[in-house]
């Protein structure tokens, strides 16, 4: 027959021939937490946003009709990849023209200067006016201009054959097709063709109350200007990358009054994405030493944070009220006063415990259940009155706080224990809250018929 150790009984009967009266509720199982002391972060939370590191739109800086669509929608893009190619017929025309105005200008230019050196000796000897001379030195002056002019020409019809090629100005990700081929595009209305955006690095906005800046603000500068900045999804807290909070922002919003800032991440492996929300965490200092506990520990009531603490040798706990800090990622909170390092404090059982209740501690293992002094005090009793245990299994049992199943055994199997000493065993074998040990559902009552009857 097993021996459960791990019951939280009501009515405890004693040795003798009168059972033990219970002094109060049942004991409570309880699991424990030790305060302990870790290095935590004091931090800031908020929400934010991804934007990406740069955005550009694809216009047409030309007229004409879009011939070639040459990216895939949706794909990565490097700096001077072709995007679209616009009809250039037109501009290759407009080139071959101007090069044709830049020889004739060229040539003009050539006979002008010729001209006029023919005639510079001519100046001292007085075969040809002042006035004459002067007219031919200005030709050639509006010679060289129309040169440069044509030249001119020239360079812009090459320039405009160039924007017939429309090149990706950046490298990163492609947008979907916003004008598709045979549309005619125009410089003038800057119509947009597609987007690409920068995603690696990329820029995470978020926002901070104008309470809590000037704490940002603080430990920014003590920091020389390196906070570290931690940005998860929505969805999934345990999905989340680190960055550098990069830049503060210039003025508090009066409409809202927060203030906007910005931090810089790396996402080369597309974690993030622009215009994707996120839960953002400013980590502000590191608190050195601080108690930590597990948060099940701590409740909250009328009166504010409250733990309990527990005495190991009555099985009975204090409550103590208590200044809590910030919860943290491994689910312990900062304790920052009302216990000390070291303490054991009530963890799963915190519900309808009170002052110098008492309790049964486990770890969750039954065979590892510490059970109060009156319920290890009447079997040792017992064990002595009969004998069925030596001074060091007796003292073994009132250090540990444990009944070997044994030697329960041997009291059971004795044969001569009175009414009360029996029901005790049962109730600890039991585990009735009652006090009174279940019934089967095939159990007969007093009266012979079943125990559902006989009720």
């Amino acid at each position: 027959m097993g021996i459960c150790a791990t019951a939280a009984f009501a009515f405890l009967v004693g040795c003798g021939p009168e059972p033990i009266q219970p002094k109060g509720p049942p004991p409570r199982t309880v699991t424990v937490n030790e305060v302990k002391t870790a290095d935590v972060y004091l931090y800031s939370d908020t929400l934010g946003r991804a934007t990406a590191y740069e955005s550009v739109n694809i216009v047409s800086q030309v007229d004409g009709q879009i011939t070639e669509v040459t990216f895939t929608q949706g794909s990565m893009v490097k700096k001077g990849d072709l995007l679209y190619r616009i009809f250039q017929p037109p501009y290759i025309a407009a080139i071959e023209e101007a090069e044709g105005s830049v020889e004739q200008a060229r040539a003009q230019l050539a006979i002008d200067e010729l001209a006029l050196e023919r005639n510079r000796p001519l100046v001292p000897q007085k075969l040809i006016s002042e006035q004459d001379f002067q007219a031919l030195e200005a030709t050639v002056e509006s010679d060289r201009g129309a040169l440069r002019k044509a030249e001119g020409d020239l360079l812009a019809a090459k320039v405009n054959l160039d924007y017939t090629e429309i090149r990706s100005p950046i490298d990163g990700m492609a947008s979907i097709y916003l004008v598709n081929v045979g549309n005619v595009v125009s410089a003038l209305e800057g119509e947009t063709l597609a987007t690409v955006l920068r995603m690696d690095p990329i820029y995470v906005d978020f926002i901070s109350p104008e309470s809590r800046f000037d704490d940002i603000r603080s430990y920014f500068n003590k920091a020389g200007g390196k906070l570290t900045i931690r940005a998860s999804s929505l969805s999934d807290a345990s999905q989340h990358r680190e960055g550098e909070l990069t830049i503060l922002g210039n003025a508090v919003d009066t409409e809202t009054g927060t203030v906007n800032l910005r931090a810089t991440f790396k996402n080369d492996d597309g974690f993030f994405w622009p215009n994707q929300p996120l839960a953002v965490r400013v980590y502000l200092k590191t608190i050195k030493d601080a108690m930590v506990v597990s948060s099940s520990s701590v409740g909250i009531g009328q009166n504010g944070r409250f733990v309990f603490v527990i005495d190991e040798a009555t099985s009975t706990v204090t409550q103590k009220s208590v200044t809590v800090g910030q919860l943290q990622e491994d689910g312990t909170i900062v304790i920052e006063s009302g216990v000390k390092p070291g303490d054991k404090l009530v963890g799963e059982g915190l519900d309808f415990l009170r002052d110098k209740s008492e309790i049964i501690v486990t770890d969750g293992n039954p065979a590892d259940v510490k059970l109060p002094p009156q319920m290890i005090d009447p079997v040792v009793k017992m064990l002595q009155k009969y004998k069925k245990a030596t001074p060091a299994e007796i003292k073994k049992i009132q250090d540990s706080r444990r009944l070997p199943p044994q030697l329960l055994k041997k009291l059971q199997s004795h044969g001569v224990l009175s009414e009360q000493e029996t029901e005790f065993l049962l109730n600890l074998e039991t585990g009735s809250v009652t006090g009174t040990p279940p019934k089967s559902a095939d159990a007969k009552g007093s009266d012979g018929k079943p125990a559902e009857e006989s009720k």
